[in-house]
């Protein structure tokens, strides 16, 4: 390992003995580039203001719920937008008077960038912000960081007072809007229940209450009906059933009974004489007759019953209808029938009764929900007036507070300094620099260089990396020519090593003593 790391030096002592007249070169080149930068650099003097955000003011306790103080979470936000607007930028370029007769606006906007480079802004915890400002001139960028912080505190409120007046106008405007439509919203709600009597508390229910009465009402009346039907249709029968009956005991009975005493005699009369007997042929055709009668009877009786059938009545004998049993049947059946159309025409009734109340239910139902939502838009409107009024009150008391600065306070915590140092890189930096780089840049390109480099320069790299076995070496053997030539080389670059510390020293003696 010792070895290896002595065949390392080795290498890069030859290579360096190889270029050193390049490395030297380059290290000075190096050293003097900074040396001049340095020099050259230029200087920048930084200035800041510390401005302090008070928001808890004496009299915002006092003021709690009765105002909204205006609050200023994202501080630095606030300040680069107040001191980054071009009309600030203006005013804070004609104070330095770097535009003075020059009304370019083109001049006028690189130079609003210039300065807001030259500006920056940060947030101090707790509640501070901090302005800086850079410039070449010390006595320049102490008096523009004043005029910013003053600017800015000024600004700052300005614009926190045009925020409450311009909060309270649009409150005061919106309270104007909502009271036209509370006014309005009270005219509909007025007007409706005027033309909608039934549209009140409680009427949908007593009209539930109706219909339902309603339909027990028309259940019974149906009931009744179809009970009264069926005794009519029993009193029909009954009397179907009397009158067949009547009709068997009336004309046809009669004739039937007057056969039966013709044919009696006819018995009688046979058992005397015979038939061509005058009176036994008068008794037949006397049968003939009646029975004749009957069947004619019976005819006229099938067509009556035919035409009283088609036209959807009882029919019945005239001599029956002197029955008494008969009378009381059809007097029943008339009350019975007379029952019928009462119960009818109650139904009829109830229905449109129903028909009716339903559809006072569907508009007064229809008529609740208008209510209902013109009744919701007047109490909306009203609850956002109240909140409008209040807030407006609140409104008006914070743009007070703004007005006579006593709500969010701006003052200045720490007062802008006139620079003594210049901020950034100066001289001393760049001399440090440029001797560390005049040594590490020859170094770093010898070391590299021994890495990168593909030849073999020693036998541990034909051992260890190639795996060949060495039987011998030969090792440098230095001429004297080449002793003197790297004794020069050694003597030279020490001579400039000490040409350029002389030139740093210098350099640094002037500067120190403001000559350059």
């Amino acid at each position: 390992m010792l070895n290896a790391f002595k065949h390392r030096i080795n290498e890069v002592g030859y290579i360096a003995w190889s270029q050193w007249r390049v490395l030297l070169v380059v290290s000075s080149a190096i050293a003097l580039l900074l040396l001049v930068i340095g020099l050259t650099w230029p200087k920048s003097y930084t200035s800041y203001v510390t401005v302090m955000f008070d928001e808890k003011a004496i009299i915002q306790p006092l003021m709690e719920g009765a105002a909204v103080a205006t609050a200023a979470t994202d501080r630095a936000r606030l300040a680069r937008e107040v001191i980054n607007g071009r009309s600030f930028l203006n005013q804070i370029i004609e104070f330095a008077g770097n535009m003075k007769g020059n009304d370019d606006a083109l001049a006028w906007e690189l130079e609003r960038e210039r300065m807001r480079k030259r500006i920056n802004i940060a947030t101090v915890p707790p509640n501070l912000i901090r302005i800086e400002y850079r410039d070449r001139n010390p006595v320049a960028a102490h008096q523009v960081t004043e005029k910013m912080a003053q600017l800015f505190i000024d600004e700052t409120r300005a614009l926190k007072a045009n925020e409450s007046s311009a909060a309270f106008q649009f409150i005061d405007e919106q309270v104007k809007e909502y009271h036209q439509k509370l006014i309005d919203a009270e005219n509909h709600l007025k007007e409706f229940r005027s033309d909608n009597l039934d549209a009140r508390p409680g009427t949908d229910a007593a009209i539930s209450i109706r219909i339902g009465e309603l339909n027990t009402s028309l259940e019974q009346a149906t009931l009744e009906l179809a009970e009264t039907r069926i005794k009519a249709e029993s009193i029909e029968r009954q009397l179907s059933g009397e009158a067949a009956v009547e009709v068997s005991l009336s004309r046809e009975g009669q004739f039937q009974s007057q056969i039966a005493v013709l044919q009696s005699e006819l018995d009688q009369l046979r058992l005397s004489y015979h038939d061509t007997y005058p009176d036994i042929v008068r008794i037949k055709h006397q049968i003939e007759d009646l029975k004749g009668q009957i069947e004619r009877e019976h005819a006229r009786r099938e067509v009556a019953q035919q035409q009283a059938k088609q036209q959807g009545r009882i029919y019945v004998d005239d001599r029956v209808r002197l029955s008494p049993v008969y009378q009381q049947l059809r007097q029943q059946l008339t009350d019975t029938r007379t029952l019928i159309a009462t119960l009818e025409a109650r139904k009829r009734e109830l229905d449109l009764m129903l028909k009716d109340e339903v559809g006072r239910g569907r508009r007064v139902h229809t008529g609740e929900m208008v209510l209902a939502e013109l009744t919701r838009d007047y109490e909306v409107n009203r609850d956002i007036y109240r909140d409008l009024l209040r807030r407006r009150e609140n409104a008006r008391v914070s743009m007070s507070l703004d007005e006579g600065q006593q709500g969010l306070t701006l003052r200045i915590y720490e007062p802008a300094f006139l620079p003594l140092k210049p901020s950034g890189l100066r001289f001393l930096h760049f001399m440090v620099l440029g001797v560390v780089l005049a040594i590490l840049v020859p170094v770093g390109y010898l070391v590299a260089r021994v890495q990168l480099d593909p030849r073999v320069r020693s036998v541990d790299q034909l051992s260890t990396n190639l795996g060949y076995r060495v039987l011998a070496s030969v090792p440098v053997v230095y001429l004297p020519s080449e002793t003197e030539q790297a004794r020069g080389a050694v003597r030279t670059s020490v001579i400039v090593a000490t040409l350029l510390l002389l030139i740093y020293a210098l350099a640094g003696g002037l500067k120190l003593a403001g000559l350059v």
